[in-house]
Parts: C-alpha cells; sequence; structure tokens
C-alpha cells in the first residue's frame, strides 16, 4: 500500500479515536459538508469568498475551488494532497505563502484541521453538488423564459 495512503488511515484513525477528534469511528473520511467546510468558511472564507477573492480563488462555491485562482491551477487535486495548493498553503510548505497569513487577523488551521484536509482530498475530495451555499451566476447565460 503505498505510504501516502497508510498516512490517511492514520491520520482518519487518529482522530477518529482523539478525545474531541472530529471524526466518529464510523465515519473514518472527512465529509465535505460536517468536516471540511466549516474549516474553509472559518480559515479562508474572509479572502476567498464572494465576488471579488483574493487571487480570484472561491472556497465557497464547488466548480470556483476545483477551477483554481490566478495562477495556481486547481486549488484542490482530488487524491493528491501534496500536489493540492489549498493543503500545501494550509501546511505551510512554503513559510512565505501559508494561509491564513499571520497578518489576516484569522488563526491558522490546527493539526487537526490541517489533517481532515489532507485526508479529505486524499479520499477523492468529495464536495456533493448542491451543497454550496451560494452560487455563481454566469452573466452570458440567457434569463428563463
Amino acid at each position: 500500500m503505498h505510504t501516502t495512503r497508510w498516512a490517511v488511515i492514520v491520520v482518519a484513525m487518529s482522530l477518529a479515536a482523539a478525545p474531541g477528534g472530529r471524526l466518529a469511528a464510523a465515519d473514518a473520511f472527512p465529509d465535505f459538508v460536517r468536516d471540511v467546510r466549516p474549516v474553509l468558511e472559518r480559515s479562508c472564507g474572509s479572502c476567498h469568498s464572494g465576488e471579488l477573492p483574493k487571487s480570484g480563488l472561491r472556497l465557497d462555491v464547488k466548480a470556483a475551488a476545483f477551477h483554481g485562482g490566478d495562477g495556481w491551477g486547481p486549488a484542490i487535486v482530488a487524491g493528491k494532497p501534496d500536489e493540492s495548493p489549498l493543503v500545501r498553503f494550509a501546511r505551510g510548505d512554503d513559510e512565505g505563502m501559508r494561509m491564513p497569513p499571520a497578518d489576516s487577523g484569522v488563526p491558522p488551521l490546527s493539526a487537526a484541521e490541517i489533517a481532515t484536509l489532507v485526508a479529505w482530498v486524499q479520499a477523492g475530495a468529495d464536495w456533493p453538488d448542491g451543497v454550496d451555499k451560494k452560487r455563481i451566476i454566469d452573466p452570458t447565460a440567457s434569463p428563463a423564459g
């Protein structure tokens, strides 16, 4: 079995067993609505949502999040946390790109929150259709008549 997959299994089991862990034993992999969206809303939403998100990256709408922002390509690469800017920036792989930035006033993600993002992306980054709280309206679309 691939080393990264083992790491995901260990992290998921640790979260399930830890007091106050976010994941129940029956839910070994993170659920987007229950586990991931709250992290994105708290830690990323103030900069990466709405009509003018920083770096062109919206993390409040599925299609926009998977499309990515300016110059980085997709923010989320399903099955590949090490290739997903969302994970890399949250972990601080490049200290100059750590998100949220220290001067944002938003606390950094906890180790458990980062582990949740890693496990979610590794497990396929399932973001169910129809759960976004906001929509992007295509200005070129014709109004329904």
